[in-house]
């Protein structure tokens, strides 16, 4: 598949928080990122997300660092130079706080995500504020920088 897009259906203002759980996800191509974007037009169009990371390799020689990518309408971008080897794949648990909250500008997006980087193993801790200029969040879609999923498994969760 191209892309895993929860709608309007699936985020509702019934909850407050979300907690999305990649158990594994594997690029059909070699070497691409995975972005997580944000819309509150169900999808028409996506709001600015700025991110930051901390990254540790596992494993191997030691390698570790930050980086921030300024506000994009990508979405939050989990991780980069993302392998298909041997069905590794990556895995994650990202929390979107306050998705619902219309009285601010902005709202707080965390998590990690591990897995197979194209040469090594890597940890990332990644953090991000989505500009949703005070309108609910009615849509998410999860996709890699280029090319399609090749294996997903996930799960979203609502906290009121």
């Amino acid at each position: 598949v191209e892309k895993v897009e929860f709608d309007n259906t699936k985020i509702t203002s019934t909850y407050k928080h979300y907690i999305l759980r990649i158990h594994k996800i594997i690029p059909v191509a070699d070497n691409v990122g995975l972005n997580l974007a944000f819309s509150t037009n169900n999808g028409s169009s996506f709001t600015n997300v700025a991110t930051a990371r901390l990254y540790s390799r596992v494993g191997g020689g030691p390698s570790s660092g930050h980086e921030h990518q300024t506000a994009t309408t990508d979405g939050l971008y989990l991780g980069y130079s993302l392998g298909n080897d041997a069905d590794i794949g990556q895995s994650a648990e990202i929390c979107i706080f306050g998705s619902q909250d219309t009285n601010y500008n902005y709202f707080d997006v965390k998590g990690f995500i591990s897995g197979k980087h194209t040469s090594e193993h890597y940890t990332w801790w990644v953090s991000g504020y989505v500009n949703h200029a005070k309108t609910a969040i009615n849509f998410l879609k999860l996709s890699f920088t280029s090319g399609n999923i090749a294996k997903h498994n996930l799960s979203l969760y609502g906290i009121k």
